[in-house]
């Protein structure tokens, strides 16, 4: 559920309407849970093809979220993000399997296996840096998982990078990089400690509207 969470996003106008849509096969059933899309691939896929014409109509389907707003709703490409999501999660059995053979790898520190965990998460289609993100800090706040972010991972990212030169450099179109600018962003939460989200997501938002703060409804 983490991962379907993350992957629609709910949006600001239709809720959570396109994951229930897709995993409740458009009201005609099954609800594809992590058992029964396990064991259907196949047939999960099927029933994407087969509602292509309503995953095209946003008003019939809904629509991803904000931080998920440029993800395509054709059936292969959903197809593809729930095959090599699945294909990460069970790889080595399941996701208890997967945390213990990470801690085998890299050891037991919660910001090390986060970032273990986010690099290995590059199999999945469609989730590049936010999702990632999104993603492994939910589990950490979920408790499913003892990992921690030990950096807000502004590498590749365009909204809090820009918010981060702008609070460091006083304009969002500062020459300075991503990966210079890195352990600063960093270094402000550990001096803050409200965590490495908070900080990508503040910086996100501010920088929109520097001057004026706009409630961020997703």
């Amino acid at each position: 559920m983490a991962f379907v969470a993350t992957h629609f996003g709910k949006h600001v106008l239709d809720g959570w309407k396109l994951a229930a849509n897709i995993l409740g096969s458009f009201g005609a059933g099954p609800v594809w849970d992590v058992v029964t899309y396990g064991n259907n691939q196949a047939t999960f896929n099927q029933m994407l093809v087969q509602n292509q014409t309503a995953l095209a109509d946003p008003t019939k389907s809904g629509r991803y979220s904000n931080h998920r707003q440029y993800q395509s709703k054709k059936p292969a490409a959903i197809s593809a993000v729930f095959d090599t999501y699945y294909d990460w999660q069970f790889k080595v059995g399941g996701f208890a399997q997967l945390i213990q053979s990470t801690h085998q790898r890299v050891g037991q520190n919660p910001t090390e296996v986060f970032d273990e965990l986010y690099r290995s998460l590059n199999a999945v289609h469609g989730f590049g840096r936010l999702g990632k993100f999104d993603f492994l800090t939910m589990l950490s706040k979920l408790d499913l998982a003892p990992i921690e972010a030990g950096s807000a991972y502004i590498v590749g990212a365009t909204g809090p990078l820009s918010g981060a030169k702008l609070l460091f450099y006083n304009s969002t179109n500062h020459a300075a990089s991503a990966i210079s600018l890195s352990p600063r962003v960093d270094g402000l939460d550990n001096y803050l400690q409200t965590g490495k989200q908070v900080i990508e997501d503040s910086l996100c938002n501010w920088q929109k509207s520097p001057d004026k703060y706009i409630y961020f409804k997703g």
